[in-house]
């Protein structure tokens, strides 16, 4: 008897096991012992939550892609300025930060790198740019400056929804 109790049977959802007598999968809530209509239900919630992570990684990726343009324009523009290698050195050095968080944002935590890059951005912009004296700045508007802004923000909201929204609906 006790055997029977511990026996284990695998999910139709995610395919884990888990023991027969419980009434839902205990890694991703798929209802086993439940009718169809709430079956249905649950896969009607995982399939709308995925579609929704869908969406908001496509603000994640305007964000990554954002930090790649940044940091090849940085690097072409000041490589085609005819300008002293050393403010060539420093536009090529002010470019490859953008491109490195840009590579470790699509691999791993994308809302504090977001974070991360939006301090580099500002620091670079306000600071940096200042004390430098280089012949170009990027982004001398200030609607460019707010835009980029935006973009880091509101890709670094996205990127811990979506991460959120994965944990609660267990998505891989």
């Amino acid at each position: 008897m006790a055997a029977d109790v511990l026996s284990t049977q695998k999910c139709p959802h995610c395919h884990s096991k888990t023991l027969v007598l419980d009434k839902k999968c205990t890694e991703c809530g798929f209802p086993i012992e439940g009718s169809q209509s709430q079956q249905d239900t649950f896969l009607s919630k995982i399939k709308k939550a995925r579609k929704r992570v869908q969406e908001v990684q496509s603000f994640v990726k305007w964000a990554i892609s954002l930090l790649y343009f940044i940091g090849m324009l940085y690097i072409f523009i000041f490589l085609r300025l005819q300008v002293p290698w050393g403010a060539k050195w420093a536009g090529v050095m002010l470019g490859m930060p953008y491109i490195t968080l840009g590579i470790i944002a699509s691999r791993y935590k994308p809302s504090i790198i977001f974070m991360v890059a939006l301090a580099f951005y500002l620091f670079t912009e306000i600071v940096l740019l200042q004390y430098l004296h280089l012949p170009v700045s990027l982004f001398n508007q200030l609607w460019a400056k707010i835009t980029v802004a935006s973009i880091l923000i509101v890709g670094s909201i996205a990127a811990y929804y979506s991460d959120k929204l994965k944990q609660k609906t267990k998505i891989s």
